[in-house]
């Protein structure tokens, strides 16, 4: 393809016939401007995409990034819960949910990729209600969907907005008709500009706010406008300086439009580290199967810290955790831009054992920190984080970080809900109302200090006292972190309680830290299969079978082996029904 291509600028294309034309996908109508830069487009985003391909899957023999990434990737084929199984599939998984429940908590509290394809989804039912849908708790869940200020799914909620009606629909509508007017405008000028019948760049001549709101619907964009846009981006135009292209590049940040891919990648691998950054976050909101190698060939190339932490944010968002050891090493920097690009990084993709960490700069006095920690603390979904958030609200210090602690509050619950644990529960003050920081203590004394607090714990366990016992537990596992036997000794402690919901957020926990060590011991897996079977239970009675389904798909993708040969069958039976219950 790319010899093709260059055969063709180098003949020319008047002297190229149709057939050479049509062969390269070009109609012979098309003006030689546009052919050329559609070919040189091709041409740089296939041989940029060979090139961190090859670079993404070359050996690293012996190197921490190649160990990195091999761990992230196990990571990622172990999550079979019913988040991993749509963060895999994407869209496409949720073509047949016909659950709106599930459907609008994914919209509140999975990736991009999965918030995009859920709104997506509703507003499809919405135009289309099929057979026995309470198109009543439909329209409700799409309404208070509808409210939300999310502008990385600012463009799928327009068009939830559109399809809903009503008052909202008709400012979303009218708003939408002033963007196609607008677009139609600058096709014009655009090609007035190149012409050289234009002398202000019409993109750079709009106001801010009017050039924000039209970059947003980048994906509704005539392809002469992105054209014209990307061309601006790879500085094809020596009018247009670099501070008024890294404002372009900034605006960009979540486009989501893969025809920009191209000329992002040309951004991503200059040397100015302000339009890397910005090049890195526009293209992490792009769905497109070039992002992601050449985002980890950026983290690999690049020295400044700063820049290495959002880079590895943006490839998080990506969905390649590689480079999070990045942004964990960054979260207690003196920078206070490398603080906030690390927590945005560990909100993209970071684990539940990092919600302590962030949750401390959630009482940051730095008004940024403290809003970038709590969006970050959403996206982590874990409920030890509420008491801090509930602190946060409570305190109405700024009616922005009110605002901001509700929206996490409610991104928790629905994950939570997706996962298949209680709700009432972990809003509730049952929990620690302070983020459990590691003292900074010697690893000798860090292990006696874990030891100690294991063994109070395990004196409470044997007499019946279980919330103690569990707090014993949780302050061993935060004395020293990877240990594998108190976050066991909380799941099974819970497990044996009834409290099948908590025990859900504890096995997950163990199972991050070692799944081997899980999987081998025949009464923790045991215990494991016993809580997923009975919360799974639970949530088929109530009509959820949705995320039944997903609880009994996770543990079903385990080493079960181990567990008792009438455990697994019923897991098996129970997961047959729930597949039936949901088609």
């Amino acid at each position: 393809m790319i010899g093709e291509t260059r055969r063709l600028l180098t003949l020319g294309l008047g002297a190229a016939g149709s057939q050479q034309l049509a062969q390269a996908g070009l109609p012979p109508d098309l003006e030689d401007r546009i052919a050329a830069r559609r070919l040189v487009e091709r041409e740089a985003a296939v041989a940029a995409s060979l090139q961190a391909v090859v670079e993404h899957e070359a050996p690293q023999d012996g190197s921490a990034s190649a160990e990195a990434h091999l761990a992230s990737q196990a990571a990622a084929t172990a999550d079979g819960s019913l988040l991993g199984r749509l963060g895999v599939a994407g869209a496409r998984g949720l073509d047949t949910v016909t659950d709106v429940r599930t459907l609008a908590a994914l919209a509140r509290a999975g990736s991009l990729v999965q918030r995009r394809a859920a709104i997506e989804r509703l507003r499809r039912l919405l135009e289309a209600p099929p057979r026995g849908l309470d198109v009543e708790v439909l329209r409700a869940e799409a309404d208070a969907l509808s409210s939300s200020d999310d502008v990385e799914v600012a463009f799928e909620l327009e068009a939830l907005r559109i399809a809903l009606g009503g008052p909202q629909g008709r400012v979303a509508r009218a708003e939408r008709d002033a963007f196609v007017r607008l677009a139609m405008r600058l096709v014009e000028a655009v090609g007035r500009y190149w012409d050289g019948q234009l002398a202000d760049e019409p993109v750079g001549a709009l106001g801010a706010s009017e050039r924000a709101a039209l970059l947003l619907r980048a994906r509704d964009l005539p392809d002469a406008v992105v054209d014209h846009v990307a061309a601006l981006v790879e500085g094809a135009d020596p009018a247009v300086g670099p501070a008024r292209r890294y404002e372009l590049v900034a605006a960009l940040r979540d486009a989501g439009e893969p025809r920009l891919v191209p000329a992002l990648l040309w951004a991503l691998a200059s040397a100015d580290r302000e339009l890397v950054m910005a090049a890195a976050r526009a293209l992490s909101s792009i769905d497109d199967p070039r992002v992601a190698p050449a985002l980890s060939v950026a983290l690999e190339r690049t020295a400044s810290v700063l820049e290495r932490v959002v880079v590895a944010g943006a490839l998080a968002r990506a969905g390649d955790g590689r480079g999070l050891a990045h942004a964990r090493s960054a979260l207690d920097s003196t920078d206070a831009s490398e603080r906030l690009a690390a927590l945005e990084a560990l909100g993209a993709a970071g684990r539940s054992e990092d919600t302590d960490a962030v949750a401390a700069h959630a009482l940051a006095e730095d008004v940024r920190e403290a809003r970038a920690a709590l969006r970050a603390l959403g996206r982590l979904g874990d409920a030890r984080a509420v008491p801090v958030i509930e602190r946060v609200r409570a305190s109405g210090r700024r009616a922005d970080l009110v605002a901001e602690a509700e929206a996490a509050l409610a991104a928790i619950r629905a994950r939570l809900e997706l996962r298949g644990e209680s709700v009432a529960w972990h809003l509730a003050s049952a929990v620690p109302s302070e983020p459990r920081v590691p003292l900074d203590l010697p690893p000798l004394a860090a292990r006696l200090a874990s030891a100690a607090h294991f063994v109070i714990g395990w004196l409470w366990m044997i007499g019946g006292a279980v919330e103690r016992a569990v707090a014993r537990f949780e302050r061993a596992a935060s004395r020293r972190p990877g240990w594998l036997l108190p976050l066991v000794r909380i799941a099974m402690t819970l497990e044996r309680a009834g409290q099948t919901s908590r025990a859900l957020s504890a096995f997950r926990r163990a199972l991050e830290t070692d799944r081997a060590g899980c999987e081998g011991n025949p009464i923790v897996i045991r215990s494991l299969v016993r809580a997923f079977l009975g919360r799974a239970e639970q949530l088929q009675r109530e009509g959820r079978s949705e995320v039944a389904w997903g609880l009994l798909e996770e543990v079903l993708a385990l080493d079960l082996r181990r567990a008792p040969a009438a455990l697994r069958v019923e897991l098996e039976r129970r997961r047959d029904a729930c597949a039936a219950a949901r088609s």
